[in-house]
């Protein structure tokens, strides 16, 4: 009836609330009882999209599995990150090769394909209202902790070359996403005394 297919201030359906709210069951007889699997909220998300991005693997694979198709962006943000982890693995072969300037700028790389990738999410949230990107839980950390990573690596590659002063940086960056990175405080610190400060 009419309860499926009503909709809040912002387009999104009861299967949208079921979905975000990780409610499986009642995904189930909503489904059963006719609800939209694609249905869309003004700002274009489905309930597949919703589920996702508040890692409610249960009511995704009951969407799944009533035909929802996923979000071509998600698709393309776990290929980027994807490359942006080949990066990194580079720079790691490039470092044990004590290629320390080669293995410095794959590891930059890596970051710079994360951060565009960011960038490109929080740009469309922007046009559609939403203040974050839309990314999956697993996607939030692996995203993070590669940042983390290539930020550490990448200090250690720097000081290694003598650079210091980019070293620090590096590590500043790792501070934010980690405050309490060991790795990222100790080389801050080492490069910090290199550097006399």
């Amino acid at each position: 009836g009419a309860g499926v297919v009503a909709t809040n201030n912002l387009g999104g359906t009861v299967l949208h609330l079921a979905a975000a709210r990780g409610h499986e069951g009642v995904a189930i007889m909503l489904l059963d009882a006719g609800a939209d699997v694609a249905a869309k909220a003004t700002d274009g998300e489905t309930a597949l999209d919703l589920a996702q991005h508040h890692g409610r693997q249960g009511v995704v694979r009951v969407l799944l599995g009533a035909g929802a198709h996923p979000h071509p962006d998600a698709e393309r943000r776990t290929e980027t990150l994807d490359l942006a982890k080949k990066q990194k693995e580079k720079g790691n072969a490039e470092y044990k090769q004590l290629s320390y300037a080669t293995a410095a700028e794959a590891y930059f790389e890596a970051i710079r394909i994360v951060e565009e990738m960011l960038s490109g999410a929080d740009a469309v949230g922007a046009t559609s209202g939403r203040r974050k990107p839309l990314l999956t839980e697993e996607q939030r950390a692996a995203t993070g902790a590669l940042l983390l990573t290539c930020s550490t690596n990448r200090a250690l590659a720097l000081s290694k070359m003598g650079d210091h002063a980019e070293a620090v940086t590096a590590c500043d960056d790792a501070l934010m996403i980690d405050p309490d990175s060991e790795k990222a405080l100790f080389r801050r610190a080492m490069s910090r005394t290199e550097l006399g400060d």
